[in-house]
């Protein structure tokens, strides 16, 4: 059972996220845009990492809201996976998509497949998906 009311996980999560937010805005900045990609791939992996946490947070507030309890074992995505599976399919979907964009591909395999401002663009939609999701619970 959680000590917390539904309201206060959701603001906690929002306000966390914006922090996250903020700081994975700034890293790409240092990123530097060379055309349709982003030059700088340490900026690049420490923005995505920073906003793939950020994602976990909000993502993390759904599921503990969802079980009425909190998460035995954070970090870990088929932790994750998992408890979003047993409720909605559509949340299931959403998370792998953003996982493979901002974890796989934002921070470890940039080096090879640059990570371009359309998919930061396309990341925001599955954080601003999980965002209106949560906010409606």
């Amino acid at each position: 059972m959680l000590d917390r009311t539904k309201g206060d996980i959701k603001e906690l999560a929002l306000t966390k996220y914006e922090l996250y937010f903020e700081n994975a805005k700034e890293q790409l900045k240092k990123a530097e845009k060379n055309g349709d990609f982003y030059g700088k791939v340490k900026y690049v992996r420490s923005s995505c990492g920073t906003l793939y946490l950020g994602l976990l947070l909000i993502v993390e507030a759904i599921i503990e809201i969802k079980n009425n309890k909190n998460l035995p074992q954070k970090y870990d995505i088929n932790v994750y996976r998992k408890e979003l599976g047993k409720h909605n399919k559509k949340w299931l979907e959403n998370l792998n998509k953003a996982y493979d964009l901002l974890h796989l591909k934002g921070y470890y395999t940039v080096k090879n497949n640059p990570f371009t401002p359309k998919d930061w663009s396309i990341s925001l939609e599955y954080i601003d998906y999980f965002t209106k999701e949560l906010q409606k619970l």
